[in-house]
Protein backbone atom coordinates (compact mmCIF):
# COMPACT_ATOMS: atom_id res chain seq x y z
CA UNK A 1 0.00 0.00 0.00
CA UNK A 2 1.27 3.04 -1.26
CA UNK A 3 4.47 1.43 -2.51
CA UNK A 4 5.63 0.93 -5.78
CA UNK A 5 8.09 -2.16 -4.50
CA UNK A 6 8.63 -3.57 -0.96
CA UNK A 7 12.09 -2.40 -1.17
CA UNK A 8 10.86 0.96 0.01
CA UNK A 9 9.94 -0.33 3.35
CA UNK A 10 13.79 -1.19 4.28
CA UNK A 11 13.86 -1.95 7.37
CA UNK A 12 10.75 -3.53 9.14
CA UNK A 13 9.71 -3.41 12.98
CA UNK A 14 7.10 -4.60 14.69
CA UNK A 15 6.48 -2.83 18.17
CA UNK A 16 2.97 -4.04 19.45
CA UNK A 17 0.62 -6.28 18.95
CA UNK A 18 -3.03 -6.30 20.41
CA UNK A 19 -6.19 -7.74 20.63
CA UNK A 20 -9.48 -6.85 19.13
CA UNK A 21 -11.43 -8.98 19.39
CA UNK A 22 -11.97 -12.80 18.58
CA UNK A 23 -9.82 -13.71 16.28
CA UNK A 24 -8.73 -10.29 15.64
CA UNK A 25 -5.50 -9.36 15.96
CA UNK A 26 -3.95 -5.46 15.84
CA UNK A 27 0.28 -4.73 15.14
CA UNK A 28 1.94 -1.60 15.16
CA UNK A 29 5.40 -1.24 13.46
CA UNK A 30 7.86 0.98 12.15
CA UNK A 31 9.29 0.90 9.00
CA UNK A 32 12.55 2.69 7.36
CA UNK A 33 14.26 5.90 9.29
CA UNK A 34 11.71 5.29 11.92
CA UNK A 35 12.19 1.80 12.71
CA UNK A 36 16.53 2.29 13.00
CA UNK A 37 15.55 5.18 15.03
CA UNK A 38 13.72 2.98 17.38
CA UNK A 39 16.04 0.22 17.85
CA UNK A 40 18.93 2.94 18.11
CA UNK A 41 17.18 4.56 21.30
CA UNK A 42 16.56 0.96 22.67
CA UNK A 43 20.67 0.29 22.13
CA UNK A 44 21.47 3.63 23.60
CA UNK A 45 18.94 2.92 26.79
CA UNK A 46 20.80 -0.21 27.41
CA UNK A 47 24.06 1.16 27.27
CA UNK A 48 23.27 3.42 29.96
CA UNK A 49 21.84 0.38 32.24
CA UNK A 50 25.29 -1.60 31.55
CA UNK A 51 26.98 1.54 32.62
CA UNK A 52 25.06 1.93 35.79
CA UNK A 53 24.82 -1.49 36.41
CA UNK A 54 28.77 -1.89 35.90
CA UNK A 55 27.61 -4.96 33.39
CA UNK A 56 28.30 -6.43 30.29
CA UNK A 57 25.77 -7.10 27.37
CA UNK A 58 25.52 -10.95 27.99
CA UNK A 59 25.15 -10.46 31.39
CA UNK A 60 22.89 -6.94 32.05
CA UNK A 61 19.68 -9.22 32.56
CA UNK A 62 20.88 -11.69 34.95
CA UNK A 63 21.82 -8.32 36.97
CA UNK A 64 18.56 -6.38 36.34
CA UNK A 65 17.13 -9.92 37.79
CA UNK A 66 19.18 -10.18 40.89
CA UNK A 67 17.89 -6.00 41.49
CA UNK A 68 14.67 -7.21 41.70
CA UNK A 69 14.83 -10.15 43.24
CA UNK A 70 16.76 -8.68 45.94
CA UNK A 71 14.35 -5.61 46.40
CA UNK A 72 11.70 -7.94 47.08
CA UNK A 73 13.34 -9.38 49.65
CA UNK A 74 14.26 -6.16 51.18
CA UNK A 75 10.89 -5.24 50.97
CA UNK A 76 9.61 -8.41 52.69
CA UNK A 77 11.81 -7.91 55.27
CA UNK A 78 10.88 -4.28 56.34
CA UNK A 79 7.24 -5.06 55.90
CA UNK A 80 7.81 -7.70 58.82
CA UNK A 81 9.75 -5.13 60.70
CA UNK A 82 6.98 -2.78 60.31
CA UNK A 83 4.66 -5.47 61.35
CA UNK A 84 6.62 -6.49 64.62
CA UNK A 85 7.09 -2.61 65.39
CA UNK A 86 3.19 -2.30 65.66
CA UNK A 87 2.46 -5.32 67.22
CA UNK A 88 5.17 -3.48 70.13
CA UNK A 89 3.27 -0.50 70.15
CA UNK A 90 -0.32 -2.06 70.23
CA UNK A 91 0.41 -3.10 73.60
CA UNK A 92 0.39 0.54 74.69
CA UNK A 93 -3.26 0.95 73.22
CA UNK A 94 -4.22 -1.17 75.13
CA UNK A 95 -4.28 1.25 77.98
CA UNK A 96 -7.11 3.15 76.35
CA UNK A 97 -9.48 0.58 76.55
CA UNK A 98 -12.65 1.41 78.68
CA UNK A 99 -15.62 -0.55 79.29
CA UNK A 100 -19.18 0.36 78.25
CA UNK A 101 -21.96 -1.83 79.15
CA UNK A 102 -20.27 -4.63 79.41
CA UNK A 103 -18.20 -3.75 75.87
CA UNK A 104 -14.14 -3.04 75.53
CA UNK A 105 -13.87 0.05 73.22
CA UNK A 106 -10.87 1.41 72.37
CA UNK A 107 -10.44 4.72 70.71
CA UNK A 108 -7.04 6.34 69.37
CA UNK A 109 -4.99 8.47 67.08
CA UNK A 110 -2.06 7.93 66.04
CA UNK A 111 0.31 9.89 65.20
CA UNK A 112 2.94 8.35 62.80
CA UNK A 113 0.31 6.12 61.50
CA UNK A 114 -0.36 5.71 57.33
CA UNK A 115 -3.65 4.64 56.00
CA UNK A 116 -1.84 0.78 55.16
CA UNK A 117 0.19 0.40 58.94
CA UNK A 118 -3.69 2.06 59.97
CA UNK A 119 -5.40 -1.38 58.96
CA UNK A 120 -2.41 -3.28 60.18
CA UNK A 121 -2.76 -1.66 63.94
CA UNK A 122 -6.77 -1.92 63.82
CA UNK A 123 -6.46 -5.87 63.19
CA UNK A 124 -3.66 -5.79 65.46
CA UNK A 125 -5.76 -4.17 68.28
CA UNK A 126 -8.73 -6.40 67.47
CA UNK A 127 -7.01 -10.08 67.80
CA UNK A 128 -5.57 -8.56 71.37
CA UNK A 129 -9.11 -7.07 72.52
CA UNK A 130 -10.81 -10.90 71.31
CA UNK A 131 -13.95 -9.05 71.76
CA UNK A 132 -14.46 -5.32 71.25
CA UNK A 133 -14.47 -2.49 69.03
CA UNK A 134 -11.63 -0.30 67.95
CA UNK A 135 -11.66 3.25 65.99
CA UNK A 136 -8.15 4.80 65.17
CA UNK A 137 -7.56 7.83 63.37
CA UNK A 138 -4.35 9.28 61.69
CA UNK A 139 -3.36 12.51 59.84
CA UNK A 140 -2.22 11.17 56.04
CA UNK A 141 -0.63 12.88 53.64
CA UNK A 142 -2.58 13.68 49.92
CA UNK A 143 -0.67 13.51 47.06
CA UNK A 144 -1.26 16.62 44.49
CA UNK A 145 -4.37 15.81 42.83
CA UNK A 146 -5.07 17.94 39.08
CA UNK A 147 -5.32 21.89 40.19
CA UNK A 148 -5.90 20.20 44.06
CA UNK A 149 -2.45 21.07 46.20
CA UNK A 150 -0.80 18.66 48.67
CA UNK A 151 -2.03 18.19 52.00
CA UNK A 152 -3.35 16.70 55.09
CA UNK A 153 -6.37 14.29 55.80
CA UNK A 154 -7.78 13.14 58.67
CA UNK A 155 -8.07 9.10 58.36
CA UNK A 156 -11.16 6.96 60.60
CA UNK A 157 -11.09 3.28 60.09
CA UNK A 158 -13.53 1.38 62.82
CA UNK A 159 -13.67 -2.58 63.62
CA UNK A 160 -16.06 -4.78 65.49
CA UNK A 161 -15.61 -7.99 66.17
CA UNK A 162 -17.35 -10.64 64.55
CA UNK A 163 -19.01 -11.54 67.88
CA UNK A 164 -20.57 -8.03 68.17
CA UNK A 165 -21.48 -7.15 64.64
CA UNK A 166 -25.36 -8.41 65.43
CA UNK A 167 -25.11 -5.06 68.30
CA UNK A 168 -22.81 -3.03 66.74
CA UNK A 169 -22.01 -1.77 63.40
CA UNK A 170 -18.51 0.10 62.42
CA UNK A 171 -20.31 1.53 59.55
CA UNK A 172 -22.76 3.26 61.85
CA UNK A 173 -20.10 4.32 64.38
CA UNK A 174 -18.14 5.93 61.14
CA UNK A 175 -21.16 7.91 59.80
CA UNK A 176 -21.30 9.06 63.00
CA UNK A 177 -18.10 10.44 63.78
CA UNK A 178 -17.03 11.40 60.26
CA UNK A 179 -19.19 14.32 60.08
CA UNK A 180 -17.22 16.00 63.28
CA UNK A 181 -13.73 16.17 60.53
CA UNK A 182 -16.44 17.41 57.84
CA UNK A 183 -16.27 13.97 55.82
CA UNK A 184 -18.05 10.82 55.55
CA UNK A 185 -17.26 7.16 55.19
CA UNK A 186 -19.14 4.06 55.95
CA UNK A 187 -18.16 0.30 55.28
CA UNK A 188 -19.90 -3.33 56.56
CA UNK A 189 -20.45 -3.98 60.33
CA UNK A 190 -17.23 -5.43 60.91
CA UNK A 191 -14.86 -2.63 59.31
CA UNK A 192 -15.53 0.54 58.23
CA UNK A 193 -13.94 3.83 57.53
CA UNK A 194 -14.15 7.56 56.51
CA UNK A 195 -12.26 10.47 55.94
CA UNK A 196 -12.05 14.41 56.03
CA UNK A 197 -10.25 17.43 55.49
CA UNK A 198 -10.65 18.94 58.90
CA UNK A 199 -7.87 17.16 60.60
CA UNK A 200 -7.93 19.82 63.83
CA UNK A 201 -10.92 17.96 64.29
CA UNK A 202 -9.41 14.28 63.92
CA UNK A 203 -9.11 13.96 68.28
CA UNK A 204 -12.54 15.09 69.00
CA UNK A 205 -13.74 12.49 66.73
CA UNK A 206 -11.68 10.00 68.37
CA UNK A 207 -12.95 10.73 71.56
CA UNK A 208 -16.49 11.10 70.93
CA UNK A 209 -16.58 7.41 70.30
CA UNK A 210 -16.71 6.80 73.62
CA UNK A 211 -19.52 9.05 74.35
CA UNK A 212 -21.84 7.25 71.10
CA UNK A 213 -24.11 6.28 73.62
CA UNK A 214 -21.81 3.77 74.85
CA UNK A 215 -21.84 2.64 71.60
CA UNK A 216 -25.15 2.37 70.90
CA UNK A 217 -26.46 -0.96 68.91
CA UNK A 218 -27.08 -1.01 65.44
CA UNK A 219 -30.03 -3.11 66.30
Amino acid sequence: THLTGTGEIRFFKIISETALGAGVRRLEALTGEGALNFLTGRHETLKEIETDLKSSPKDVVHRVQQLIATSKTLARHQATRRDQDISEKAKALMDKIQIKKGIQILAAVLPEADAGSLRTYCDVLRDRMKSGIVVLGAKVEVPPAGASPAGERALLLAAVTQDLTSKFSAHEIIQKIAPLIGGKGGGKPDLAQGGGPDTHKLSEAILKVYDLYDISPSG
